[in-house]
This record gives structure tokens, C-alpha cells and sequence, in this order.
């Protein structure tokens, strides 16, 4: 479960990075199956599934936040980005730090240290730890995202 929330977090991420590129697909493991996409991203919306109804977003990116559903609705403003770091919320105070994205690398709180590493992203792949193994391959990237 953890890993889906941080998963979508990441997304969001590169939702901010491509925004302006063409539809982002992501697909579990390296399956390149339609029927099995689990997200799409389409100009800061992100959609469950192979969906493409923007009324359908289940996160919402406009400008720096992340927002809930297909909203873009101060009350319904989750996260933030700044200095390449996710925050709670509006907030900009380092305790509410979530994910620190380095170097195609993401890391728990505001830490870049080795045992913060959660998540690897390389080539359009989505790593477990700092592995680049297909064993440790969680989720493959169709489309153009840059991070």
C-alpha cells in the first residue's frame, strides 16, 4: 500500500515535468499491455487505468500543487513541490517534507542519505531501492516524462 501512495506521489512528480510533452502511460513491471496501464497522465491530470476522461483524474497538477480529483481548489491542494522536494499540503516548513527527488533517485523526509533511498528511476522504469535489476522493476513509463 505504502508503495502505491509513494508510487502516485512520483507520478505526480513527473506530471509536473510534462505537462507540456504528450500523454505519459504507466504500465506494472515492463508489460506494455493496455488493459494492464495503471496510470495515464494528460496535461497534469492523472487517471486510473486505461481511462482518458479528464473528469475522471484522480490527482490533478496545476503549477507547482497537487491537487485531489479534478479539482483545482485551494481546500483540495495536497501537496506541493519546491526546491525539487514534495511537501504536505501548502506548507513550506522542512517537518512537512514527504520525498526528497534527486538524481533520478527518491528518498524518504529531507534526507538524500543511502538508507533513505526508496525508489530508483531510470530510463523510464521505476526501481525498488537503488537497483536497476528487472527483479526490482516496478513499474515501466511509456511516453516522454522528464525528472
Amino acid at each position: 500500500m505504502k508503495s502505491r501512495i509513494i508510487f502516485a506521489l512520483f507520478i505526480c512528480f513527473l506530471a509536473f515535468h510534462s505537462r507540456l510533452q504528450s500523454q505519459v502511460y504507466v504500465y506494472p513491471g515492463d508489460r506494455y499491455f493496455w488493459g494492464d496501464m495503471v496510470l495515464n497522465i494528460s496535461d497534469g491530470h492523472v487517471i486510473q487505468g486505461t481511462e482518458m476522461m479528464w473528469s475522471e483524474a484522480v490527482l490533478t497538477v496545476e503549477g507547482n500543487r497537487i491537487f485531489n480529483g479534478f479539482s483545482t481548489g485551494g481546500f483540495d491542494c495536497l501537496y506541493n513541490l519546491q526546491n525539487n522536494q514534495l511537501y504536505v499540503g501548502d506548507s513550506s516548513f522542512s517537518g512537512d517534507i514527504l520525498y526528497t527527488f534527486r538524481n533520478g533517485k527518491i528518498y524518504s523526509g529531507d534526507s538524500t542519505f543511502p538508507l533513505d533511498l526508496l525508489f530508483t528511476f531510470q530510463n523510464g522504469r521505476l526501481y525498488q531501492g537503488d537497483s536497476t535489476l528487472i527483479f526490482d522493476l516496478l513499474y515501466t513509463l511509456e511516453g516522454t516524462p522528464t525528472v
